[in-house]
């Protein structure tokens, strides 16, 4: 019995004495730098785009979206941005599963710059310049 105990005694003193794996961590960025006062000049863009092409025409304003994607419950919209980037008017409707889809403006706009967005979702999927005369 008393040899039994010294060799139970014996393995967890081995068991203790194991010192866990080295652990080992890369840093491949380098050191973190404080981008706080910096100018980001590079847009990278994260999903591909869901506009294959856009276009704007007529009197009444129209814009045109042919679409990569169109999921089911989708909004598509027209955002009209004055030369000051306010919104001006907007135009929206349910896509339906449709890949082209045409917005109309009812409201009448004055004579300038603007800048048209062709909303996907939430997300802007082309912009165009236009201008009223």
């Amino acid at each position: 019995m008393l040899l039994a105990l010294l060799v139970a005694c014996r393995d967890r003193e081995a068991v203790q004495q194991q010192q866990p794996p080295a652990t080992v961590t890369e840093t491949v960025a380098g050191a973190p730098a404080d981008l706080a006062t910096k100018t980001v000049e590079n847009v990278i863009p994260l999903v591909a785009p869901v506009a294959q092409r856009c276009e704007a025409t007529g009197s009444p304003l129209q814009l045109t979206i042919w679409l990569s994607e169109s999921p089911k419950e989708l909004q598509v919209s027209m955002r009209v941005l004055d030369a000051n980037k306010r919104e001006v008017a907007r135009a929206t409707k349910p896509a339906n599963g449709a890949r082209v889809i045409t917005l109309k403006l009812d409201q009448k706009l004055d004579p300038g710059k603007y800048r048209i967005e062709g909303v996907w979702g939430g997300n802007v999927a082309c912009e165009q310049d236009v201008e009223i005369r």
